[in-house]
Protein backbone atom coordinates (compact mmCIF):
# COMPACT_ATOMS: atom_id res chain seq x y z
CA UNK A 1 0.00 0.00 0.00
CA UNK A 2 2.90 2.40 1.29
CA UNK A 3 4.38 1.92 -2.32
CA UNK A 4 0.77 2.25 -4.52
CA UNK A 5 0.95 5.65 -2.37
CA UNK A 6 4.30 6.44 -3.47
CA UNK A 7 3.27 5.95 -7.50
CA UNK A 8 0.48 8.05 -6.52
CA UNK A 9 3.01 11.32 -5.19
CA UNK A 10 4.79 10.64 -8.61
CA UNK A 11 1.70 11.62 -10.44
CA UNK A 12 0.86 14.29 -8.19
CA UNK A 13 4.05 15.59 -8.46
CA UNK A 14 4.23 15.63 -12.13
CA UNK A 15 0.87 17.41 -12.71
CA UNK A 16 1.91 19.95 -10.47
CA UNK A 17 5.35 20.87 -12.16
CA UNK A 18 2.65 20.93 -15.29
CA UNK A 19 0.32 23.68 -13.16
CA UNK A 20 -2.41 20.52 -12.63
CA UNK A 21 -3.37 19.00 -9.48
CA UNK A 22 -5.28 15.40 -7.97
CA UNK A 23 -8.58 16.86 -6.34
CA UNK A 24 -10.21 14.65 -3.82
CA UNK A 25 -12.84 13.85 -6.00
CA UNK A 26 -12.13 10.38 -7.77
CA UNK A 27 -8.38 10.75 -7.54
CA UNK A 28 -7.50 7.21 -7.87
CA UNK A 29 -9.70 7.30 -11.70
CA UNK A 30 -7.40 9.87 -12.60
CA UNK A 31 -4.41 8.26 -11.63
CA UNK A 32 -5.76 5.41 -13.84
CA UNK A 33 -6.43 7.33 -16.63
CA UNK A 34 -2.84 9.02 -16.83
CA UNK A 35 -0.90 6.31 -16.25
CA UNK A 36 -2.94 3.78 -18.14
CA UNK A 37 -0.70 5.02 -21.49
CA UNK A 38 2.01 3.24 -19.71
CA UNK A 39 -0.03 0.14 -18.28
CA UNK A 40 -2.76 -1.89 -19.97
CA UNK A 41 -6.08 -0.45 -18.53
CA UNK A 42 -6.82 -3.90 -17.01
CA UNK A 43 -3.87 -4.29 -15.46
CA UNK A 44 -3.78 -0.60 -13.69
CA UNK A 45 -7.52 -1.50 -12.33
CA UNK A 46 -6.52 -4.43 -10.83
CA UNK A 47 -3.98 -2.74 -9.20
CA UNK A 48 -5.89 -0.25 -7.58
CA UNK A 49 -8.66 -3.00 -6.56
CA UNK A 50 -5.99 -4.76 -4.78
CA UNK A 51 -4.49 -1.62 -3.11
CA UNK A 52 -8.13 -1.29 -1.97
CA UNK A 53 -8.67 -4.62 -0.61
CA UNK A 54 -5.42 -4.86 1.39
CA UNK A 55 -6.51 -1.51 2.91
CA UNK A 56 -9.44 -3.38 3.98
CA UNK A 57 -7.67 -6.37 5.06
CA UNK A 58 -5.68 -7.20 7.88
CA UNK A 59 -3.73 -9.90 6.08
CA UNK A 60 -0.95 -8.88 3.65
CA UNK A 61 -2.15 -10.34 0.20
CA UNK A 62 0.36 -10.42 -2.70
CA UNK A 63 -0.69 -10.33 -6.22
CA UNK A 64 1.88 -10.63 -8.57
CA UNK A 65 0.37 -8.78 -11.10
CA UNK A 66 -0.62 -5.93 -9.52
CA UNK A 67 3.14 -5.84 -8.11
CA UNK A 68 4.09 -6.32 -11.50
CA UNK A 69 2.47 -3.49 -12.64
CA UNK A 70 3.38 -1.18 -9.59
CA UNK A 71 7.10 -1.49 -10.31
CA UNK A 72 6.71 -1.00 -13.87
CA UNK A 73 4.89 1.96 -13.19
CA UNK A 74 7.23 3.19 -10.27
CA UNK A 75 10.32 2.72 -12.55
CA UNK A 76 8.67 5.37 -14.88
CA UNK A 77 8.98 7.91 -12.28
CA UNK A 78 11.98 6.66 -9.98
CA UNK A 79 13.85 3.47 -10.32
CA UNK A 80 14.63 3.43 -6.69
CA UNK A 81 10.91 3.21 -5.82
CA UNK A 82 10.65 0.49 -8.10
CA UNK A 83 13.67 -1.37 -7.26
CA UNK A 84 11.89 -1.02 -3.65
CA UNK A 85 9.12 -1.86 -4.26
CA UNK A 86 10.50 -5.43 -5.70
CA UNK A 87 12.67 -5.55 -2.24
CA UNK A 88 9.98 -4.83 -0.19
CA UNK A 89 7.36 -7.52 -2.38
CA UNK A 90 10.42 -10.14 -2.76
CA UNK A 91 9.32 -11.25 -6.09
CA UNK A 92 11.46 -12.06 -9.16
CA UNK A 93 10.63 -8.99 -11.16
CA UNK A 94 13.81 -7.73 -12.00
CA UNK A 95 13.11 -8.05 -15.65
CA UNK A 96 10.09 -5.56 -15.28
CA UNK A 97 12.26 -2.57 -14.35
CA UNK A 98 15.29 -3.99 -16.69
CA UNK A 99 13.30 -3.73 -19.55
CA UNK A 100 11.73 -0.31 -18.84
CA UNK A 101 14.73 1.00 -18.05
CA UNK A 102 16.13 -0.09 -21.20
CA UNK A 103 13.24 1.53 -23.33
CA UNK A 104 13.38 4.48 -21.68
CA UNK A 105 16.78 4.85 -22.50
CA UNK A 106 16.14 4.59 -25.94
Amino acid sequence: MTLYDCLFRHVSMALLNQGYQITHQQPHQTLRRIVRQNAPDTRVQQMIEHRHTLKKTVCALICKDAVATLTKLLNDYDIRDAQACQTYCLLPLQRIVISSAKSSSV
